[in-house]
């Protein structure tokens, strides 16, 4: 632990050469570096995360534990969520922007910073009234977004950044012809995208070393196919989100991604990214919890859940499905296996330091006894369990042992 001394503050208060400013400096220099102690340390904390994109209120931070690294709050929750010693990553996407924005200030604008091709300028894949595509290689949105970022971390006083809608197609895989200046002549949207991100990973590690960067890939594959030939997505982020793990927020056929997800889980696992993966996944009951949060579990990377609760009950799309990270499992440790099959059955199974996970993705029924005493989550809630209990998993549902 190092405790950084303010020297300019100290200077003043030694020229007076009075003996009780000299103590008075002494007390500050050691009031300062000690809070600047207890600050790092409540950083150095293992990060859960938690999205929130509803109102602030008096009780979302408890509502919210055991996160203590929010996404997606306002200016006016960042005093609450200090006070507790948590963090905060403000949304921003640098892929598109409406007109008004920090990017985008009119339509005369677009001749800046918008993303032209022989069809015009063009609009966001996501579709919607003035939404534009940013031309991610403009040296002009290059200045807009490093500005930004820094009145963000330096003034506004998040602790980092999450970026949304990563570069998409036909932008990524085109060359925006605009008159404006460019960063790399003749470079396709996406990669100088990675060069704009690379720019601001480079800037935080200098400027502010403990704000942190996450980027929205949707996938691990799209995360890879982001790249400008040096460099991929995962090269210039600290994280990674996989939305839509296990759950989408669609509601009906399109919301079950499981089978789809474990595939794809097995070979990002083995890859030197897995540590940089955060899984979002929707869950609209805790059985869907606790199965997605397996999952995560199993192939090592990070578990959040839900923007909200407001769609709680209702036939609403958009991942406000409700909080369930109180009721999910504390943290399991570092893995004691690997990643196991049960031989002749669909059952996935992982040792940890402080838990077991089983994963039942067979249509029967699996039963398993446990190896010590603990706590239980299962689709049917936590429930105290003895050494060699029989515990019977459903089809498609997880068993979570928290060790005593």
């Amino acid at each position: 632990m190092i405790i950084k001394v303010r020297p300019a503050l100290c200077h003043q208060r030694w020229y007076t050469s009075n003996a009780r400013n000299a103590i008075g400096c002494l007390l500050f220099t050691l009031f300062t570096g000690l809070a600047a102690a207890a600050t790092d340390a409540k950083q150095g904390a293992t990060p859960e995360f938690a999205f929130w994109y509803e109102d602030w209120r008096s009780d979302t931070w408890a509502k919210l534990q055991p996160a203590n690294t929010i996404i997606g709050v306002p200016p006016a929750a960042l005093a609450d969520i200090h006070s507790h010693g948590g963090r905060a990553l403000r949304y921003v996407t640098f892929y598109q922007a409406r007109f008004g924005s920090d990017f985008l200030h009119d339509e005369a604008d677009l001749d800046n910073v918008g993303f032209h091709t022989k069809q015009g300028f063009l609009g966001s894949a996501f579709g919607g009234k003035d939404n534009y595509v940013l031309c991610s290689n403009s040296i002009e949105l290059s200045r807009r977004v490093m500005l930004y970022v820094d009145r963000t971390i330096h003034h506004d006083g998040y602790d980092g950044i999450f970026i949304d809608n990563a570069y998409q197609p036909p932008a990524s895989d085109e060359v925006c012809d605009a008159k404006h200046s460019h960063t790399t002549n003749g470079s396709k949207g996406g990669p100088a995208y990675v060069n704009l991100l690379d720019q601001i990973y480079i800037w935080m590690r200098k400027d502010a070393p403990a704000a942190t960067i996450m980027v929205n890939a949707g996938n691990p594959v799209a995360a890879d196919a982001l790249n400008n030939g040096r460099s991929s997505l995962w090269d210039v982020t600290d994280y990674v989100l996989w939305e839509s793990y296990a759950f989408s927020s669609h509601i009906g056929m399109a919301h079950d991604r499981i089978e789809a997800t474990v595939r794809q889980s097995e070979s990002t696992a083995s890859s030197s990214h897995a540590s940089k993966v955060l899984a979002l996944a929707y869950p609209r009951n805790y059985e869907e919890a606790i199965f997605s949060f397996a999952i995560a579990q199993l192939f090592g990377f990070q578990y959040a859940a839900n923007l909200g609760e407001n769609d709680v009950g209702t036939a609403r799309e958009g991942g406000h499905f409700g909080i369930f990270l109180r009721e999910l499992p504390p943290q399991l440790g570092p893995p004691k296996s690997e990643l196991q099959q049960i031989a002749g059955a669909n059952i996935l199974q992982r040792h940890f330091e402080a838990g077991d996970v089983m994963v039942n993705l067979d249509s029967r029924p699996w039963s398993f006894r446990t190896s010590r005493r603990g706590t239980l989550y299962s689709r049917s809630g936590a429930s105290h369990t003895e050494q060699n209990m029989q515990i019977e998993i459903p089809p498609k549902s997880a068993a979570v042992t928290v060790f005593d």
